[in-house]
């Protein structure tokens, strides 16, 4: 009996080996004949960063080729995209560097132009590197540091070591003490007589008969 199940186990990884060679066969065969057919186009970039001949070439998402390519060119960086063949290109599109993970793959972005001419084999397209992620990074390091000013600048809410925009807060308040008052209690006087009727603005907010009578009138001159 373990025999018999001896013979069924390396019977079925005999079976998993034959299908994974097929499958890695058919995947390099597929890439193979794919980097020999379409047309070429290039793109220079100031850094390609991680692309590598056979990075994806994607166009809204879709792979339409590969990079068959990549070296310098006066101190840039060349990169030779093997786009398919059913795949039309115009000549007002845009190339960039995308990041497809926060691992540092990238691969390149066709950003569908408008022009109703075409890319042919051999032509340039346009090209934009766009923001790297260590840029990115470190703008996301200074802002921070800015933040980190600003918390030193509040720090000392406790009393003990007021802030210095607290502290000048504090000291004009206590300088104008007197003034605030006296502010204040002319605010206040100035409410209580506008909700009593009394005075010409008091009795036009709270009477509603005078204050149609001054639209009336206010009419009239308009008219005139």
């Amino acid at each position: 009996m373990n025999q018999t199940f001896q013979s069924i186990r390396v019977g079925i990884f005999f079976v998993l080996g034959v299908i994974l060679i097929y499958a890695v066969y058919t995947v390099i065969g597929t890439r193979q004949f794919a980097s020999e057919t379409g047309y070429s186009v290039i793109a220079e970039f100031d850094d390609v960063r991680t692309i590598t001949t056979g990075s994806d070439v994607r166009m809204a998402g879709v792979r339409v080729g590969e990079v068959s390519g990549a070296g310098l060119s006066k101190g840039r960086g060349q990169v030779t995209l093997r786009i398919d063949e059913t795949v039309e290109i115009p000549v007002d599109s845009v190339a960039q560097i995308a990041m497809s993970s926060l691992l540092g793959q990238h691969y390149i972005a066709i950003d569908y132009g408008n022009e109703t001419e075409v890319l042919t084999d051999g032509a340039e397209i346009m090209a934009d590197a766009g923001p790297d992620f260590n840029e990115i990074l470190e703008e996301v390091q200074q802002l921070g540091e800015k933040l980190n000013k600003m918390a030193d600048g509040f720090a000392g809410l406790d009393g003990s070591g007021m802030g210095e925009l607290f502290s000048n807060l504090n000291g004009l308040v206590a300088d104008n003490r007197n003034r605030f008052d006296n502010v204040m209690g002319n605010l206040e006087s100035i409410t209580a007589k506008l909700d009593d009727s009394k005075g010409t603005l008091g009795k036009l907010i709270n009477d509603e008969e005078m204050y149609n009578e001054l639209m009336g009138v206010v009419t009239e001159l308009k008219s005139a």
